[in-house]
């Protein structure tokens, strides 16, 4: 009950392809003297396909009569954020502050289908099985954005304050 491997990788097909584009943009502005604003923004696309089709006239796809699977699959990631930064020196002192916002988004959905049957090895699409054996579809999304804000006083580099405030929302919460 051996599986013949070159009449397997001659006739039977397996087709995946993924896209995918990416960007990271971010962009400084000095408004005043110590005072910067900061904004990026970045997202990731995939898109992934995938065909597979097992012949008939193989071992493999002889106990269905031949089968086909197809699954389409999109990823949407994106993420941005906006801060404000202040540097001055107050005597011999440093004082810094920042303050700004995130927000992260992901959505995933995925798509398939497989079935069984086919009349003619030449047929190789979805729609020409006799018979389908099962429908997935998957579908996940969730958002998160937050506040924060730093504020740190150094007196004469020896000694340093620091106070951190951070408040955030996720849709994963409720």
């Amino acid at each position: 009950f051996l599986y013949n491997i070159p009449q397997m990788l001659e006739l039977n097909e397996y087709v995946g392809k993924t896209y995918n584009l990416l960007s990271a943009n971010d962009l400084t502005l000095k408004l005043a003297k110590g005072l910067e604003f900061k904004s990026s923004y970045n997202f990731d696309l995939t898109w992934l396909n995938e065909h597979q089709f097992s012949d008939p006239r193989t071992r493999l796809g002889s106990r269905v009569n031949g089968s086909i699977a197809a699954n389409s699959t999109d990823i949407n990631k994106f993420q941005t954020e906006q801060v404000f930064t202040y540097n001055t020196t107050i005597n011999e002192n440093r004082l810094t502050a920042v303050a700004g916002f995130s927000y992260s988004s992901y959505q995933y959905h995925m798509i398939g289908a497989e079935a069984n049957g086919v009349s003619s090895p030449d047929l190789k699409l979805l729609s020409s099985a006799a018979t389908p054996i099962a429908t997935t579809e998957s579908y996940s999304e969730w958002k998160m954005a937050g506040f924060f804000g730093r504020v740190s006083y150094a007196i004469r580099d020896k000694y340093i304050f620091t106070c951190t405030v951070r408040y955030d929302g996720s849709s994963r919460f409720g």
